[in-house]
């Protein structure tokens, strides 16, 4: 579970970005995509792993949610002209 908190803690600092700019929906739709995912794997894998699939399942959703403040962050850039 260790190393998946790099993810959580890049993912947190895209969020507090998204904060600043006031892009709460981006925020929003992060935090929603990291539950759903979160909560899915852990019921996939609960019985087959143990309490390891719960640890991969969290670092999937923080995963997931990075992935998609990234994307999300350079649509937001290229929109605004924030680019070189």
């Amino acid at each position: 579970l260790c190393p998946f908190f790099l993810f959580y803690m890049i993912s947190n600092n895209n969020s507090g970005y998204f904060r600043g700019v006031r892009q709460l929906n981006i925020t929003f739709r992060t935090a929603l995509i990291q539950i759903i995912t979160q909560v899915t794997l852990t019921l996939l894998f609960i019985f087959s792993i143990g309490m390891h699939g719960v640890a991969l399942a969290m670092g999937g959703g923080w995963i997931l949610g990075m992935i998609y403040e990234w994307i999300a962050g350079y649509r937001f850039r290229t929109r605004n002209g924030l680019t070189q």
